[in-house]
């Protein structure tokens, strides 16, 4: 079967960075084209037009604009390739956002599809470079695509629209099922370590922590972002029982050093202790020499004393210094 590059059949593009300082001071609660970002892009394909952004009328001139039926993929972090949605109007987007506009030969949500096809991701995984992991514009324009007439691709795309349908209708079923298991399970497995904490006691935190370093809060003033800086971890990075790593912002080195206890070293507790709260998660490996914002406390557990997976396991109270536990033997 011959196959093209997708730089061959259309015009790939991404899109414009915005600081948050600049989303605050002039596209936040504004209306005008939804800005979509990476974080508006679901692992399920679904995009959320509504997350407050938006380019007024008057200024998006200035920016990239992806019109609608057009396929975007994200390009960078740990999302990169994973999250795939095809827009249904125009729309602004972020940097990390692929834009695939094709001519009148192609469907787009023939591309679309294609985009989650194991034949795309094998590909796009053999060309991502970097720590977090990326693709390049380059590269991505080389990636094959297979060529079928365009009354071919339609037919396809009917085809997986009605297969995806009914898949929906299944998977929503299976959620709320599972979601009904997971309340058991959460409810068993408090009662469970509950019942141990009673017989056990309890403990500081603190006590479980490297006595060098203690527990404390990041960074106050974060200063605009630098591209090549260091990545700083926020609320909307830490989530309950894992870091989200879209949208992470990166800071001057200079910063960070001024706030050298929170440098994380792998295997610290985080937990969100103003601002959007829940969140609590152990830092992966891949994160040591990242840092934190004032509003994540960091815990660095003695893992000589207790994994810090368990102690995530347990509720953290409001100042995020005293955790239950059973007294070991």
């Amino acid at each position: 079967m011959k196959a093209v590059p997708f730089g061959a059949i259309a015009k790939v593009f991404n899109g414009n960075s915005i600081s948050v300082a600049e989303k605050d001071k002039h596209y936040r609660g504004v209306s005008g084209t939804p800005y979509i970002g990476t974080a508006e892009v679901g692992f399920d394909t679904a995009i959320d037009y509504h997350s407050g952004v938006a380019i007024p009328d008057e200024m998006v001139g200035s920016f990239r604009i992806a019109k609608a039926g057009t396929p975007l993929v994200c390009a960078e972090g740990g999302s990169a390739g994973r999250k795939i949605g095809i827009t249904d109007r125009s729309v602004c987007f972020g940097n990390k956002l692929f834009a695939i506009e094709v001519g009148t030969d192609w469907d787009g949500r023939f591309i679309f599809y294609f985009c989650q096809s194991e034949a795309f991701q094998q590909q796009f995984r053999a060309l991502m470079t970097g720590m977090i992991g990326g693709v390049s514009i380059k590269k991505f324009k080389e990636i094959q695509i297979p060529v079928f007439p365009l009354p071919e691709q339609q037919r396809i795309v009917r085809i997986l629209d009605q297969a995806f349908e009914a898949i929906a209708t299944v998977m929503a079923n299976t959620e709320r099922n599972l979601l009904n298991a997971k309340e058991l399970f959460d409810l068993h497995l408090q009662n469970f370590l509950q019942k141990c904490s009673t017989n056990g006691g309890v403990k500081p935190l603190l006590d479980l922590c490297d006595k060098d370093r203690g527990i404390t809060y990041g960074v106050i003033k974060l200063g605009d972002h630098i591209e090549s800086g260091i990545h700083c971890l926020r609320t909307s990075n830490v989530r309950k029982l894992h870091i989200e790593l879209d949208g992470i912002k990166r800071i001057s080195p200079d910063i960070s050093d001024d706030y050298s206890r929170t440098v994380l070293k792998g295997g610290e507790l985080l937990v969100n202790v103003r601002g959007t709260l829940g969140g609590v998660a152990v830092v992966p490996d891949y994160a040591k020499g990242w840092n934190v914002s004032r509003e994540v406390a960091v815990a660095p557990i003695d893992r000589q004393a207790v994994d810090p997976t368990y102690v995530i396991l347990k509720p953290v109270e409001s100042d995020s210094r005293r955790v239950l536990l059973w007294r070991w033997a």
